[in-house]
């Protein structure tokens, strides 16, 4: 399998530009701005930025460098709002963070805050650059009943419980919770016990990623204020490698790039990669570090060493090659990284089966999934991921064809059908 090199489509004007702006060294972003300003696209590049989810990023840059003048008042009133309103939420979370974790503390019981929170504040250059939808944590699982109660002290709600007279064990697809205020202020808390969100089809990820090596390496900081625990920084980019390639994710947007990028060139010194490379390929997840490792350092020069990517590469058979083949065209659309999943099966009947245990999941997964009673689950929810399914497929092998507006229009139907 050949690395990565610098793909065809990834050289129009635009994306070249996007790229520049992720890089640390700003140099080519500044040449392009000081030099080229008249003639950059910048309609495309303003709705590229937010596409991929760096709107933020591209207002806290051309306001660097004093390029904002250049962009009509159309094209900054938007980047703005998104700059200022994801600041806005780091000041929410943060407010929220000071309320739970002491709480959490005085009981004895340990948080380590993931992602955008985490992200935020110890690796990004300034908060209102990482946009955040809620709060993720982990919490180890025995202790969800005190930080329960915590919760509901606080104001806050769940809806994610075990259905009655289940008897499945919902911990082998479902290892979260999320956590509403009832006055729907802030954030919700997305409350993991695994770094894995091991619904359909990850789960079975479990069986060889343990999650106590990550408590052990855990690491004391401050977060808003507070103590807090984080991942170590090699846990830190194998879980954000791993949440990239989630299926719903894929790769689809820059941003998942760029969290790898902050977090290795503010750790590079901290991170052993051999040992990086030796937990991945134990846990079975060098497929999942590699690729995102490898998009980021030949797309925006993040210093990954080339022996770990040397020793990440995968013997890939033929639906890793088709993914890999996709990745290197730019071709980044949800649920590819299926493909990944897939390959990763031992056989071609355990394919079957995986695909098989994809479109027709366990009830309390669908329920979940669609918001609606466990009761309401029937037929016509299991038609309707098929067809939604479906259409994934056709929207990525043929663009927005005729057959994929039909799926489209008939899923909305039956979703449109349910009580």
């Amino acid at each position: 399998m050949m690395p990565f090199a610098p793909i065809n489509t990834a050289k129009t004007q635009t994306w070249t530009i996007l790229l520049s702006c992720c890089q640390d060294d700003n140099t080519s972003f500044t040449h392009l701005c000081d030099t080229d300003a008249p003639s950059l696209p910048w309609h495309a590049l303003c709705d590229m930025a937010h596409q991929e989810g760096l709107a933020p990023l591209l207002f806290w840059r051309l306001r660097q460098e004093g390029a904002l003048k250049n962009l009509h008042q159309s094209l900054t009133e938007p980047l703005s709002r998104k700059y200022y309103a994801t600041g806005a939420t780091a000041a929410f979370y943060a407010s929220q963070l000071r309320d739970l974790l002491p709480r959490c503390q005085a009981v004895g019981l340990p948080v380590i805050i993931l992602k955008g929170a985490a992200l935020a504040e110890l690796y990004y250059p300034n908060p209102a650059l990482r946009a955040m939808s809620d709060i993720d944590i982990l919490v180890k699982s025995e202790d969800l009943d005190a930080l329960n109660l915590i919760f509901s002290k606080i104001g806050y709600k769940t809806e994610s419980q075990r259905p009655e007279g289940h008897r499945d064990k919902p911990e082998r697809y479902l290892t979260t919770r999320i956590y509403r205020r009832q006055d729907k202020e802030g954030l919700p808390f997305h409350v993991h016990t695994h770094l894995l969100n091991s619904t359909i089809p990850n789960d079975y990820f479990l069986d060889n990623f343990p999650i106590a090596p990550l408590w052990k390496a855990a690491q004391p900081v401050k977060i808003a204020g507070t103590k807090a625990l984080v991942l170590d920084p090699r846990h830190q980019v194998l879980h954000l490698a791993e949440h990239s390639l989630r299926v719903t994710h894929s790769l689809t947007k820059l941003h998942y790039l760029y969290d790898i990028d902050q977090v290795v060139r503010n750790s590079e010194k901290k991170i052993d990669w051999q040992v990086l490379c030796r937990e991945a390929e134990h846990w079975q997840m060098g497929s999942f570090l590699y690729y995102p490792l490898s998009l980021a350092s030949e797309w925006i020069n993040t210093p990954v060493p080339l022996s770990a990517l040397t020793r990440l590469q995968p013997e890939a058979g033929l639906l890793e090659r088709f993914f890999h083949t996709l990745l290197a065209n730019n071709i980044r659309q949800p649920g590819l990284s299926y493909l990944l999943h897939l390959s990763r099966q031992p056989s071609f009947k355990r394919q079957l089966a995986f695909v098989a245990r994809t479109a027709f999941p366990p009830r309390h997964i669908l329920a979940r999934r669609s918001g609606i009673p466990l009761d309401q689950v029937g037929a016509v929810v299991y038609l309707r991921r098929v067809l939604e399914i479906t259409s994934t497929i056709l929207t990525t092998i043929k663009g927005n064809s005729a057959a994929t507006n039909y799926l489209n229009k008939t899923a909305w139907r039956l979703n449109d059908s349910q009580p």
